[in-house]
């Protein structure tokens, strides 16, 4: 059985060679690097991943001539051939426009300037409506809310300790309280260190991310309110120095078997949590959603003192904030349409009366 997706060493010559150009590094000031250069590696991953299925798919059909240049392997016709193949393996509409526009992204890393705008937007409509992909509808809870169950989870920790069960809720309180209030990314939380990253700042801590290690390459930081601090200090004082391993990690968040969680632990932690907590497994990203729809339900300066807390960018920001006052405001037209409904209950009742008397006659 052919392989579904090919890894970069087994893509033909000409992508190894033009996938290699593109993640060389920036060597100087003035050096630009290859087109990938700061991506973050799990952006890079995922592109490889997406041109990988494609490559496959080519090789599985006969197609992959080893002379062809990554853009003019790509055809309407083959394009077409290779969604009906996605669809057949069962994969959603939402996970084939992700693969799609991770091939547009490679093929723009590997062929700097290509156009791919037939890809993207086959017939002139963007490839998300053309796949039939639905807008998500995700539910959020105030994030004071979400506050409020990570101190839970962090005392009901501290009184079972020293067990690995309490211990487990202890760090778990202070990450999932971090999320929170801030809502750094998975990546971010996997990448911070103490010492380097987190540094106590008086009877608090001062969170630092540098640009090395966000997202969009700018750095922010901030301190911790001090109920966040006393989660956090519980899981240094408590917690940590009975997981650190020999040498020293100097990541901030370990696991009990003594090593740094990855962003998918992370993940699978902050899912497990939040399953209990909801009723639904939600990803670290949920809680930036949570925060940016709560700051916007509190006011625009609040929409966008979050965003820059997040490291989104004021469009970003707007967008929360315009949503936000949207559902405000339909939630007040109903109040007023549920109270104009009681005012008039008494009227349309005696309306009612006389009318089916007069029926009656």
């Amino acid at each position: 059985m052919p392989p579904i997706c090919l890894p970069p060493e087994a893509w033909p010559e000409p992508e190894r060679t033009a996938w290699r150009r593109a993640l060389m590094p920036r060597q100087g000031l003035y050096d630009e690097g290859g087109a990938a250069a700061g991506r973050p590696p799990s952006t890079i991953t995922n592109v490889a991943e997406a041109v990988g299925h494609w490559l496959a798919f080519l090789a599985s059909e006969g197609l992959l001539e080893p002379v062809e240049t990554p853009l003019a392997r790509v055809t309407p016709a083959r394009l077409d051939a290779f969604v009906t193949s996605l669809r057949r393996r069962g994969n959603a509409a939402r996970t084939i426009a992700g693969w799609i526009g991770g091939l547009c992204s490679g093929l723009r890393w590997m062929q700097p300037g290509c156009d791919v705008g037939f890809i993207r937007r086959p017939r002139g409509v963007p490839i998300s409506r053309a796949l039939g992909v639905e807008a998500k509808v995700v539910s959020t809870v105030d994030s004071l809310d979400l506050y409020a169950w990570a101190a839970a989870l962090s005392e009901a920790g501290m009184a079972r300790l020293p067990s690995r069960v309490g211990r487990a809720a202890v760090r778990d309180g202070a990450l999932l309280g971090l999320l929170a209030l801030f809502a750094p990314r998975v990546g971010e939380l996997a990448a911070t260190k103490l010492g380097e990253h987190l540094c106590e700042d008086g009877d608090s801590f001062r969170l630092h991310l540098p640009g090395s290690i966000t997202k969009t390459r700018r750095g922010r930081g901030f301190v911790l309110p001090e109920p966040l601090a006393v989660l956090m200090r519980r899981y240094l004082e408590h917690v940590r120095p009975h997981w650190e391993p020999r040498g020293g990690d100097l990541h901030l968040w370990l696991s009990l078997r003594r090593s740094a969680l990855s962003r998918k632990v992370i993940q699978e932690i902050v899912a497990n949590r939040t399953q209990v907590w909801t009723g639904h497994r939600r990803r670290p990203h949920w809680f930036r959603k949570c925060l940016s729809t709560t700051a916007a339900l509190r006011g625009a300066s609040f929409a966008y003192d979050t965003a820059l807390v997040m490291g989104h960018s004021p469009t970003v920001a707007l967008r929360h904030y315009t949503m936000a006052t949207a559902v405000d405001a339909a939630d007040r037209h109903a109040e007023r349409l549920r109270r104009m409904r009681d005012e008039t209950r008494a009227l349309a009742m005696s309306f009612y009366a006389e009318q089916r008397g007069e029926t009656r006659r």
